[in-house]
C-alpha cells in the first residue's frame, strides 16, 4: 500500500510523527510505503507550533520529517494542481494550508478512485473528514471563494492546538481506512 502526506506543516508534521509512532510499534503493517510532499523550510516560528526542533531550522519540512521519523520517504515538492505521478498512490492524506490544493486533489482522488483523508484546523477548530459517497459532497465541505493560503495559528502569540487534534484524529481515520472500517466526517471547536 502506497500513502502519500501532502503537507508537512502543523497537522502534517504531527501527523507524521504519530504515523511513525504506530508502524514503530506495529499497529501499521511493515510493507506500508509513506511519502511526504512539501516544499516549504522550516522557520523559526514553526518551531512552536510544529513538529520541528529548534536544529531543523533552515533544513526542508520534508528531510526533517524524514530525519526524525525513518518511516516517511521525503518528497520535496509543491503539490497543487500538478497531479503527475500520484497514481501509484492508494491514499492521499490531506494537511495543506489551501483550498486550491483540496479542490484538486479531491478531484483527482474521485476521478482516478483513490481514497484521502483531509485534516483542516484553524486555531482552536478541527476539521477531519475521508473521501465521500461523491465529488460534490466533498467539495461542498469547501469555501471555494477562499483563494489564501493560511497557517493553522490564528496568531503566532496565542498559540491553539485544533492542529494537534486533527492529525489525532487523521490518524485514526487512517488507521481504520487500514482496517476496512468506516469513517464519519469529525469536526470540533474547542
Amino acid at each position: 500500500m502506497k500513502v502519500l502526506l501532502i503537507g508537512a506543516g502543523g497537522i502534517g508534521s504531527f501527523f507524521a510523527g504519530a504515523v511513525n509512532q504506530a508502524w514503530s510499534a506495529g499497529v501499521l503493517a511493515s510493507d506500508i510505503d509513506l511519502t511526504v510532499a512539501d516544499f516549504d523550510v522550516v522557520e523559526p516560528k514553526n518551531v512552536w507550533v510544529q513538529n520541528f526542533t529548534p536544529d531543523d531550522v533552515g533544513k526542508l519540512k520534508v528531510d526533517a520529517i524524514e530525519a526524525h521519523f525513518p518511516v516517511w520517504k521525503a518528497r520535496n515538492e509543491r503539490i497543487d494542481t500538478n497531479t503527475k505521478g500520484l497514481l501509484r498512490f492508494d491514499c492521499i492524506i490531506l494537511a495543506v494550508d489551501n483550498v486550491w490544493t483540496r479542490e484538486c486533489m479531491m478531484t483527482f482522488c474521485h476521478v482516478k478512485d483513490k481514497h484521502f483523508i483531509d485534516m483542516r484546523a484553524f486555531w482552536r477548530q478541527a476539521f477531519v473528514m475521508p473521501k465521500g459517497e461523491t465529488l460534490e459532497e466533498d467539495l461542498a465541505t469547501l469555501d471555494l471563494a477562499d483563494k489564501e493560503s493560511g497557517s493553522c495559528q490564528k496568531n503566532y502569540d496565542r498559540i491553539e492546538f485544533g492542529h494537534r487534534v486533527a492529525a489525532a484524529v487523521g490518524l485514526q481515520m487512517f488507521v481504520n481506512w487500514i482496517r476496512g472500517t468506516d469513517n464519519g466526517k469529525f469536526a470540533v471547536r474547542l
